[in-house]
């Protein structure tokens, strides 16, 4: 099979693209200069500035999702050590709608 001149375009959702940025904060990684640089040149069309701009809101819903990653554990408890009861779950699944439920951003 002969190689792709260049790869098909894709499209992601802004909050996938808020979810990828999460994991790189949480990991310590940041979407900067270079990065912004690298997808004007791939682009063709839009400046680095202009990518910037767009990844604002991106940026700025990834750090709330990496904020809330922050506040779960990272590993899940084992039954051993730590016995549901009704009110328990009832809280977490509580806790799990409200976040669920906040208003998200659509672009």
């Amino acid at each position: 099979m002969p190689p792709k001149e260049k790869a098909e375009a894709q499209i992601f959702s802004f909050e996938t693209m808020a979810c990828v940025l999460a994991v790189m904060d949480a990991k310590g990684a940041t979407l900067g200069t270079k990065a912004y640089e690298l997808m004007a040149t791939l682009d063709g069309n839009r400046s680095a500035s202009a990518f910037q701009h767009q990844f604002r809101a991106v940026k700025h819903r990834g750090k709330e999702l990496a904020s809330e990653l922050g506040n779960e554990s990272a590993t899940p408890k084992t039954l051993k050590s730590a016995k549901k009861t009704a009110t328990g779950s009832a809280k977490k699944r509580s806790s799990m709608s409200n976040a669920l439920a906040r208003p998200r951003l659509l672009h």
